[in-house]
């Protein structure tokens, strides 16, 4: 099943008042402008206090707006027996969205603000899609404290908008709700679609860098054209450090450090819940499913940079394995159909490693699996061959959680008792004062790894 996720906004209740259609209904025109003006950024806790401006509105629109009236050829005609498919740009681009897919294979998930003319729009407007593609299934969502009223309160709003957008495309596409495979990513971006042509002007950014981490399909008709315009995917990502230092810190379970927490707020990954207590915000678990699963699917330009600069060490400074040195090394080979980082090897002597940031080796589930199918690869197109299998896990920070890292190492051990494995840590730590004024990814480039930054993990 396909969602279409639509932002809802006003424009089923602003365009009714537009003056071409004023003139088209005459006296027939009753105007709702001074409700729209009483309601406008209402929050829906006040719904009760504005029951007769809220029916009236109600009312109007669906007795002269919805239905009775059609657009053709760009011109607005009265019709008695036709639907108004141009009643909103909510409707108008799920209309052209459905033009392209089957419309009974569909949900509807509307996405309202926290504000009385916004649910009601979404009220209305679910009530309409039923009558024009009968059987079509939706479903209703108001954004809590997302209104423009007061700034601290639309900062919770988005937070809260972030986390029903992740709640949505996740529910029945049969993901993990924590966790964002490579599999799962891909059925997301072919199963959901936002549509932004309403609701608030202020989010489209944030729903848009949503999207885009996502690889959802945003798709939206501007003003007045009959266009759908769909934003395609960029070239986007987070910064690999920033999402080591960030991920490292959300794995900790006790926020004991006023530093450390003032940090995470900061950056708004934790939020206060009750008490002392902190609980991870939707923007916390958008940078936890990215270390955890999203960059690993991909190789990231700084994985690469360690990868390479192990290469560079390993050729100076060759490993031993039976009293021979394995002086034949290649990087990422495919020729296995597996791609291993690197292989160290002379004559009939291997060494099979895989090169991985902390953050991927502690978090992500898949490398296990991974993992096994190297190991019966290695097996089946290297045949009789001695070898060791080594894990270079690097992390740029000056300590790390080693009781954690311990717990993960013996669980890939346990996976093949009979394997040769080994893990390391590899602590990227170059002269500070030499790479200063130079980007974080430009001093690791230009630093060359030591021996005394790479230590092995003793199980």
């Amino acid at each position: 099943m396909i969602k279409i996720i639509t932002t809802v906004g006003t424009s089923l209740f602003t365009n009714y008042e537009k003056s071409e259609i004023m003139n088209l209904l005459g006296e027939d025109h009753q105007s709702i402008s001074d409700c729209i003006g009483v309601l406008l950024d209402n929050p829906t806790s006040n719904a009760d206090l504005h029951k007769s401006e809220v029916n009236k509105i109600k009312e109007v629109i669906c007795k002269k707006w919805t239905n009775g009236i059609i657009k053709r050829n760009g011109i607005w005609e009265k019709d008695i027996n036709s639907m108004n498919e141009n009643m909103s740009a909510e409707i108008q681009t799920i209309k052209k969205i459905l033009d392209q897919i089957q419309p009974n294979n569909v949900e509807i998930a509307f996405v309202s603000s926290d504000t009385i003319l916004s649910k009601l729009a979404m009220e209305i407007l679910s009530d309409q899609i039923i009558n024009i593609y009968n059987g079509l299934s939706f479903s209703k969502h108001v954004i809590k404290d997302l209104r423009i009223d007061n700034l601290n309160i639309f900062e919770r709003g988005l937070l809260n908008l972030v986390e029903k957008l992740r709640e949505l495309i996740v529910s029945g596409n049969g993901t993990d709700t924590d966790t964002f495979s490579e599999t799962n990513i891909n059925r997301i971006s072919e199963n959901n679609i936002i549509n932004i042509s309403g609701g608030y002007k202020a989010i489209l950014p944030y729903v848009t860098i949503f999207a885009q981490v996502y690889k959802i399909k945003l798709q939206y008709i501007f003003e007045d054209s009959d266009e759908l315009i769909t934003i395609p995917q960029l070239p986007l990502g987070f910064d690999e450090l920033f999402i080591e230092e960030m991920y490292l810190d959300l794995l900790k379970t006790n926020l004991n450090s006023p530093l450390l927490i003032l940090k995470l707020q900061q950056y708004n990954l934790i939020r206060k819940s009750n008490g002392n207590n902190f609980r991870i915000t939707a923007l916390g678990k958008i940078v936890k499913d990215f270390a955890e699963n999203m960059s690993p699917s991909s190789k990231s330009v700084f994985g690469y940079i360690v990868e390479f600069k192990l290469y560079e060490y390993f050729i100076e400074n060759p490993i031993s394995y039976n009293n021979v040195k394995l002086k034949d090394i290649k990087h990422s080979d495919i020729s296995t159909n597996l791609e291993i980082d690197l292989i160290m090897k002379k004559d009939n002597n291997y060494c099979f490693s895989e090169v991985k940031s902390i953050n991927q080796f502690i978090g992500n589930e898949d490398l296990k699996n991974k993992y096994k199918k190297q190991l019966k690869t290695i097996q089946d197109h290297f045949n009789g061959i001695k070898f060791l299998f080594h894990f270079y896990i690097y992390t740029v920070l000056d300590s790390v959680n080693e009781t954690e890292l311990i717990s993960k190492c013996n669980k890939y051990k346990n996976i093949n008792d009979e394997i040769d494995v080994h893990f390391y840590l590899v602590i990227l730590s170059p002269d500070s004062k030499t790479f200063e004024n130079e980007n974080p990814y430009q001093k690791y480039v230009r630093s060359k790894i030591k021996t005394e930054y790479i230590k092995e993990i003793n199980l």
